[in-house]
């Protein structure tokens, strides 16, 4: 395995897989043979990850320590709590099934496309220097995430009085670690889109400016169908886990902020108080940033893909005086426009930077919803006492 291919090359994701088939997060392919490998065992896999994932979920219920911790908690807390806990659950066995049983064939097509055009780009075995490179990143990234990922386990351990395995297997805690695996994989792809669009942009623009045949354009073209090929595939395959992950940025956002106004309502703020607050921080940070990093990359990418029909409009303008070339470039445009393909979120909304005024708008909303029952609830409890 080669850790140095630049993003240019689909085969620098190679590492990558291996490393995500062991959570089956990517199906197991073989980028030599361009095919899926070991079916049957995967199958196997997938419903051995499934029937472990079921019994944590159903001992984690039955567990006396969580369940008394619960009991303590507001309403809020336990509604956010557990419509967090659920919805990450979903995220992690719709990432397994479709490994496992789902469109399967469609990460055969989409790799298969990816190594299509690096052929016909001639972008095979480049590389990238240390500091540019994927790899050099990404470890940058599990360090950065084991910090928080220890900090949180040391501090909910503190705050509920509980062995640090317990709270990593029953609490929704393996499945965060998932969810970030997942998004590494989204970034990882989203980068190879957008690393392809603007070679597109910039092979067109080196034949605006020195001359060109019909034929290299009509190639241009013809790999941008392709990529916009890619782009519903790549829909199909995560559109599903993208509407699950920002509802999960959202709600986390939301339990965040709540924690804060619960502490300040009915806590001191002891040593072991403090700390968990500052755990909660930077969760909050880490979430944030790891919605940034889904959305403002997509957003990049669609910017890219509109670029190339832009630029054929601008060469159109170059040779209004020779009519042949002028009416080739408008059936271009034409014919290129209907592959300019966006992101989206299994159809549900398009996935652009107006993604996350939505997501601050709604966080707001319900984090007041939140104050105000946290508010009735302390009422309710002083009315008790009284």
């Amino acid at each position: 395995m080669d850790f140095q291919l630049s993003i240019k090359d689909i085969h620098f994701l190679r590492p990558l897989f291996w490393y995500l088939n062991i959570f089956l997060i990517t199906p197991w392919y073989d980028f030599s043979k361009k095919s899926l490998v070991r079916t049957n065992m995967r199958i196997f896999y997938t419903i051995i990850l499934v029937l472990l994932k079921i019994t944590l979920l159903v001992y984690s219920f039955l567990d006396e320590i969580l369940e008394q911790v619960h009991g303590k908690l507001f309403l809020t807390q336990k509604i956010i709590l557990g419509s967090t806990y659920t919805n990450i659950t979903l995220t992690v066995i719709a990432t397994i099934f479709k490994s496992g049983f789902w469109n399967r064939n469609l990460w055969k097509e989409m790799l298969s496309n990816f190594c299509f055009l690096d052929t016909k780009l001639q972008n095979q075995r480049k590389r990238e220097i240390f500091f540019r490179n994927f790899y050099c990143k990404l470890v940058l990234k599990h360090v950065l995430f084991g910090i928080l990922a220890h900090h949180q386990l040391h501090s909910w351990s503190n705050f509920v009085s509980a062995p640090a395995w317990k709270i990593m297997m029953f609490t929704g805690f393996m499945e965060m670690c998932y969810e970030f695996l997942i998004v590494l994989l989204l970034t990882a792809l989203v980068q190879a889109f957008e690393v392809r669009y603007k070679d597109l942009n910039e092979r067109l623009m080196k034949l605006s400016n020195n001359g060109t045949t019909f034929q290299e354009l009509l190639s241009l073209a013809q790999s941008y169908r392709i990529l916009g090929e890619t782009v519903d595939i790549f829909n199909e395959l995560f559109g599903y886990q993208l509407v699950l992950i920002i509802f999960h940025c959202g709600l986390q956002m939301v339990q965040c902020l709540n924690l804060v106004f619960v502490f300040g309502a009915v806590e001191e703020t002891d040593d072991v108080n403090f700390q968990f607050l500052v755990s909660n921080f930077w969760l909050f940070v880490w979430i944030g940033y790891t919605f940034l990093t889904i959305i403002l990359p997509i957003s990049g990418t669609n910017r890219e893909a509109g670029k190339f029909v832009d630029l054929l409009y601008k060469m159109q303008e170059g040779y209004m005086e020779k009519s042949e070339m002028c009416d080739f470039l408008t059936r271009l445009v034409n014919y290129s426009k209907n592959f300019h393909k966006g992101f989206t979120a299994a159809e549900f909304f398009g996935l652009n930077k107006t993604v996350i005024f939505s997501v601050v708008g709604n966080v707001a909303t319900y984090l007041i919803i939140t104050i105000q029952l946290n508010s009735d609830t302390r009422n309710q409890q002083s009315s008790l006492f009284n």
